[in-house]
Order: structure tokens, then C-alpha cells, then sequence
């Protein structure tokens, strides 16, 4: 799989910028996790989830649009990315942070909305 065929919810999305995707695997410790009176860490890792960060520098309307629709339109959606190592696909169940984005500004006619952001975290 590559960058290019990363899908939200089924749409595909806009090439992400050189150094635009980012891929974190968050470790989800138990509740009885701390540190003992003499300072030992303990707990268990409960799950690894993934957070995926997207960037782009300059998006058109048209792009917002279908980005807002694949992660508006339902709390929890599938997402197909590349998975570490062998780049194969892998589809999970993702939620939406905030989507950010810049002035937008015209040129020729069209719209384009500059620094783009959305980080997706894994249900």
C-alpha cells in the first residue's frame, strides 16, 4: 500500500504534503499502573492504538469538503492506512479530532485553505 491509497470512511483523500503523515502508536497502560513508594513503575499495557496525523499546506474547497464529509458524517469510521513495516494496508476503527485550517484566500477564481491538520485516534 502506499500514501496515495490511504481511504477515511471509504473516500480517499488528498496526498498528504512530503512529511505530512505521521504515524504514533500510543500504549494504553491499566488503572492500577504508577509508581510504588520506592519509586518502581508498575502496571500493565492494556492496548497499543494508533493516532494517524495528516498535513497540508494548501487544500482546495472541493478537498475541505470531501475531508469534513469522510470524518463528519459518523463518530467512528474505517480507515485503511499503511501499516509499519511492510507497508500492507491495515483498516481500523478511528475517531476525529478537530480538523485546522488556515486563511482561506483566492486565486484565479477558487478557493484554497492553507495549513491544513487532522489527526484521526484509533477507537
Amino acid at each position: 500500500m502506499d500514501i496515495k491509497d490511504i481511504k477515511i470512511n471509504g473516500r480517499s483523500i488528498p496526498v498528504p504534503d512530503e512529511n505530512g503523515f505521521s504515524v504514533t502508536k500510543n500504549k494504553l497502560w491499566s488503572q492500577n499502573t504508577g509508581r510504588t513508594a520506592s519509586g518502581k513503575m508498575v502496571g500493565d499495557i492494556t492496548a497499543v492504538k494508533y493516532t494517524l496525523s495528516f498535513s497540508w499546506q494548501l487544500l482546495t474547497q472541493s478537498e475541505i469538503s470531501n475531508l469534513e464529509a469522510a470524518v463528519g458524517s459518523a463518530a467512528f469510521f474505517p480507515v485503511t492506512f499503511p501499516k509499519e513495516g511492510d507497508m500492507s494496508s491495515v483498516t481500523k476503527s478511528f475517531y476525529s479530532a478537530d480538523m485546522t485550517y488556515g486563511i482561506k484566500t483566492i486565486k484565479r477564481g477558487a478557493a484554497y485553505y492553507s495549513d491544513v491538520k487532522l489527526e484521526l485516534i484509533e477507537q
